[in-house]
Parts: structure tokens; sequence; C-alpha cells
């Protein structure tokens, strides 16, 4: 009788926990009836530890209370009825905790430097704090936004959560997500650098589109900490030093309507950030990451012209809407993303649209401007359910420059 399928709060090996007791679970492989278990652990690689425990329903709760940061490593072994000693250990596992207490959050909330009004649009805000960091053995990033984020560090993108950090009453509670950033960071200097758009928290939600429906103005919170190969630590946290901008490439992202985009633009972050404040406090997600998955190429096209046409993919999915192609300075490229067509073989919107005060929603539009040569775009704060796309553009249509991508959490 072997341990297996083993989760941490329902999550594999997971990191930034927000239970200081979290729960394990897991299957039994062999035959028998299970009666006992015995949990070996070590905490931040203490001396190991052992504690048995009756049970019949494949669960525990972890023993001991455990603090902020605290990272356990851990196997199981299981005893069954009539039998003396344990059985075979299971593989290893772990998990981690993130931050259990409001003085653990030492970065201040930053806002770009504008006043928002209600009812106008704004581009993405941009952000960058560039820092020097000792040679690295450990980074943890704990991250979120009123609003959505994404960030990178050293070009490279920080985890895989899409649309983060998650839907929520951002008057009640505002999700984190934690990263291991330890291979993402370098010896020496490293660059930051975060994207805020409008999310659930300022665009446009519900049957009618509301928008503003949480706050006009949007947030973003980074705390980076590292602990370097001496034993040196460094915490890099977000506040009013870091360079913000919003002249981006994205002009314009609503999580309904879709995303203008000027692949010409390139963020000059000339200003800084304000330190503001959130609405309610913070708390680990712990929940599964909402990331991309199965790709799909179209399955036909179909011409009204050279300029004008009808993507068909296999199945409808929820998800981003992305392409790779070739394209002068300046050639514009316009999509409408829906689910069925109308009589004409047009994407029609009409079995979920609504109309409020003469605007429509959702408009699942894609608006962009080329830059001269090789451009990859793919949604990253717009959501989409779609089979088809209707494109006008001025860049030629190739149906194999065209990719359909299904997001999701993951389920085993």
């Amino acid at each position: 009788m072997k341990a297996v399928n083993i989760r941490t709060e329902y999550l594999l090996d997971p990191i930034g926990l927000g239970n200081s007791r979290p729960r394990i679970f897991w299957n039994d492989e062999g035959e028998g009836k299970q009666k006992e278990a015995l949990l070996c652990y070590r905490i931040n690689g203490g001396e190991e530890k052992k504690t048995a425990f009756r049970t019949s329903s494949m669960h525990c709760d972890f023993p001991e209370n455990l603090s902020s940061r605290d990272r356990v490593e851990f196997t199981l072994s299981l005893r069954k009825e009539g039998e003396e000693g344990f059985q075979e250990k299971s593989e290893p596992h772990s998990f981690e905790i993130g931050l259990l207490n409001p003085s653990d959050f030492k970065a201040k909330w930053i806002a770009g430097d504008y006043s928002p009004k209600k009812g106008k649009r704004y581009p993405v805000d941009c952000f960058r704090k560039t820092f020097l960091c000792p040679k690295p053995k450990k980074g943890r990033a704990y991250l979120s936004a009123e609003g959505f984020y994404e960030c990178y560090l050293n070009g490279k993108r920080i985890g895989e959560f899409v649309l983060a950090p998650g839907s929520t009453d951002y008057r009640k509670r505002i999700q984190y997500q934690t990263y291991d950033i330890t291979p993402l960071l370098q010896e020496g200097e490293n660059v930051l650098e975060a994207l805020l758009a409008d999310g659930w928290y300022r665009g446009s939600i519900g049957a009618k589109g509301r928008t503003c429906v949480f706050g006009k103005q949007t947030k973003l919170f980074a705390q980076i900490e590292i602990e370097g190969e001496s034993g040196a630590k460094l915490e890099i946290l977000s506040d009013s030093s870091w360079e913000w901008s919003n002249d981006g490439p994205i002009r314009f992202a609503d999580f309904k309507d879709g995303e203008d985009v000027d692949a010409r633009m390139v963020p000059s972050y000339r200003g800084k950030a304000r330190e503001t404040k959130a609405k309610a406090p913070l708390m680990a997600s712990d929940n599964l990451t909402l990331k991309e998955n199965e790709r799909f190429s179209p399955e036909s096209i179909h011409f009204f012209s050279p300029n004008h046409a009808v993507l068909t993919f296999p199945s409808n999915w929820a998800g981003f809407f992305a392409f790779s192609l070739q394209a002068k300075e300046g050639q514009k490229l316009d999509v409408v993303l829906g689910e069925m067509l109308d009589e004409e073989g047009h994407v029609s919107l009409k079995n979920i649209q609504c109309v409020r005060k003469g605007k429509k929603t959702p408009l699942q539009e894609v608006h962009y401007l080329c830059k001269e040569g090789r451009n990859d775009f793919s949604m990253r704060f717009s959501y989409a359910g779609f089979r088809y796309a209707e494109i006008v553009s001025e860049a030629p249509i190739r149906k194999e420059d065209f990719r359909q991508i299904a997001v999701y959490s993951k389920f085993e």
C-alpha cells in the first residue's frame, strides 16, 4: 500500500498558501483497508519529524502551526489493517506558506500618475524597477492588483497565471499570487516590468457592461524577496520610486470588449508611480492556476475579398485570439470574435450581446496597428468565447498565421 496523488489544499507542491495548518490529501495504491498514516517532514530544512495518526479518510491537517514563508518537505507512509509496519514511502512532496500577517506586506500599492474620470477609458499602465542583486539562491514574488497584472523579470514572464489576480469582490478581499522567481534572477542588474489593465476592477462587467464598479483607479502591488547565496537578503517593494508611463503598445484593454494595440509604440517610463491604498486586505489565492492550454489552428477560411475573411476554428472555446504575421508599418488589422455566423456568413454576437443606453457589450474586438516586419500578438487582458474570427486586414490574411488559445484552470 502506497500513498499516491498527494496534494496540499488540493494543489500539487504549492507555494504561497494562506493557511497555517494546510490539509494534505492522498489516494492509496494497493489492496487492503488503510488504518494509519505516517507523515515524515522537515520544516525549512530542519531535523526530520514524524507524526502517526489513525485515518481512513485519506486526508489530514498538518500537525503544527506554521509561520509565513515556512517551507515543508514531506513523505507519507501507510499501514493497513492487520499489518504492524508502515508500507513504502510516497514520492517526496513539498509546500510553502505565503504571507499570513498584515505586517508581512511591506510594499506599497501604486498607481499611474493621473486622475482617472469615470466613463473614460485609459491605456494599460506600464511600470519598471531596476535593481542590483547578489548571486541569487532563492527568490519569491508576491503580486496582486486592483485590475489585471502581468509581470516580467529580465524580459521573461513571471508565472503562467493569466488574467491575474482573478475574480474577487474588491470591497472585501484581494487575492495575491506567489511565484518562484529564482530561475529568472541574475547576479548584477535586474529589470522588473509590470503591466496593469482594467480587469474586473475598472473594466466592463456583468450583462450590461457597467464600468468602474469597484473603482476608477487601477493599482499594483509587488513585493519581491530575494536571498543571496551569501545569506544576504534583499527586498524590492513597489513604491513611488518605480518608473511609470501609459504610452506602451496596449492602448485599450477591456475584459469583455477586447484590445486596441499599436505595436509601434514602446513605453517611455518617463514618469513616476504614485503611492495609494487598496480598499480590502490581501489574501492568498490558493487556487488552481488559470492558464493557457490547447492551441488550435483554423480548420477553414472563407474570403469575402482578399482583405476580408472569416476563420472557422474546430470548436467553440473561451480564451485568447493570437496571430503571428509579416506586415508593413502602420498596416491595420481589425478582428471580431463570436460563437455564430449570420445568414450572410459574417460573425454575429446577437446570442451574447446586450445593449444598455446605446452601448453594446461584449464587443470581443481586436484592433491592431502593425510594426514593420514580424508581428506577434495574443490577447492578454481580454477574454472571448468564440469559434469564428472575422478579419479585415491591410496585411495579407493567411490561415496558418492565426490561433485560438483555450484558457482554463486544469482540473485532474
